[in-house]
């Protein structure tokens, strides 16, 4: 089944609340997936699973904020004609204070599933910069974090950040999950990049990679805010190649034939490309190690400076055979711990708590 989404509004964020719904779509739960993008509304077995706001143009974004205001009293409207016993958000700042407005006001129970280390920084002192709320949008964000009956992570880490800031609250984690598909192996011709292009991504940094090593191939596959610069400052590096936004068997080609996927990011949660990277068997460099999955189990590298991050990268182009065991560490500790399958049933089992 599609996305109901287009694929350049996808991040690893919506994917995995589309699958989660989906998953407990067929568990027997009535699901309204409600999306801040444009799209189609879609039926899964009778029950809504697509139900989109509407799309804000990047370029809006900047000059127009009274369009965010809009959207916000739409999804509201949308929550109260959709009327949900539970609310799951996976979105902080003002749209989690939609959420937690609406569940006060209608009595209902209110999840808020944080996707990444950035959205726990409530002292709004580490990370507060990477993500666009404002002043007043991160004060709201803290008050919405505290007015949520669970908070549910997908990282340890990130759940002990919650806790440092509130620690009466539940929080729970819950891994993120993917539908284990059989490799896609192919010769190994490029190092890849696959992510949102915002700030927090920090694209630049692979910019400035490719740029050290020119006799490798680089790819970088997304779009986003900064697309525009980094095609500019690509354009002057004949090595790398953009793709725009992939999926599907497009993206399964690029990550077949990979030495290695980077991940550039200044924070995450735990990224769903780590996973994507250990079904096809890709070994995986990031900054952000989360839980030491990648130094305990061998998954790849876990680089604390771009100095370290340059030579990782020409370590694995060049040694094959350490390459093809990273590589199969990857995608045996996916097989074992990244399963939908296991992820929806914990989400089953916590939403059923809560009735």
């Amino acid at each position: 089944m599609n996305l109901p989404i287009p694929p350049q509004a996808v991040g690893g964020s919506e994917l995995q609340c589309y699958l989660i719904a989906k998953g407990l779509v067929a568990k027997g739960w009535d699901m309204s997936y409600v999306v801040g993008f444009g799209g189609d509304r879609q039926e899964v077995s009778g029950t809504r699973i697509g139900f989109p706001v509407f799309q804000v143009p990047y370029s809006a974004r900047r000059h127009a904020r009274y369009m965010r205001a809009l959207a916000h009293m739409l999804l509201f409207r949308i929550l109260r004609q959709v009327n949900p016993d539970i609310l799951l958000v996976a979105y902080g700042g003002y749209v989690l204070g939609v959420g937690a407005l609406y569940s006060r006001l209608c009595g209902k129970r209110l999840v808020y599933r944080a996707a990444s280390i950035v959205d726990a920084d409530l002292a709004f002192k580490k990370y507060a910069d990477l993500r666009d709320y404002g002043f007043l949008g991160w004060r709201f964000h803290a008050f919405s974090v505290r007015s949520a009956d669970v908070i549910v992570t997908n990282a340890e880490w990130v759940a002990d950040a919650f806790r440092s800031h509130l620690p009466r609250k539940t929080v729970r984690v819950i891994p993120n999950g993917l539908e284990i598909e059989p490799p896609e192996t192919r010769e190994a011709s490029h190092v890849l990049w696959l992510a949102r292009m915002y700030k927090v991504k920090n694209p630049a940094m692979y910019v400035k990679l490719a740029k050290e090593l020119p006799d490798i191939q680089f790819v970088m596959s997304g779009s986003g805010p900064l697309h525009q610069q980094i095609a500019k400052e690509a354009s002057e590096v004949p090595n790398l190649l953009l793709t725009g936004v992939v999926s599907g068997e497009e993206k399964k080609k690029l990550l077949g034939s990979a030495f290695t996927l980077v991940n550039t990011s200044l924070a995450e949660g735990f990224p769903n490309t780590l996973i994507e990277a250990g079904m096809n068997r890709v070994p995986y460099i990031s900054f952000v190690d989360p839980d030491e999955v990648i130094c305990r189990y061998e998954l790849g590298y876990h680089v604390r400076s771009f100095q370290e991050l340059v030579e990782k990268t020409a370590l694995l182009v060049r040694d094959g055979e350490l390459r093809a065991k990273m590589g199969s560490n990857n995608r045996h500790y996916v097989e074992m711990n990244h399963d939908i399958e296991k992820t929806v049933s914990e989400y089953d089992h916590l939403l059923r708590s809560l009735l």
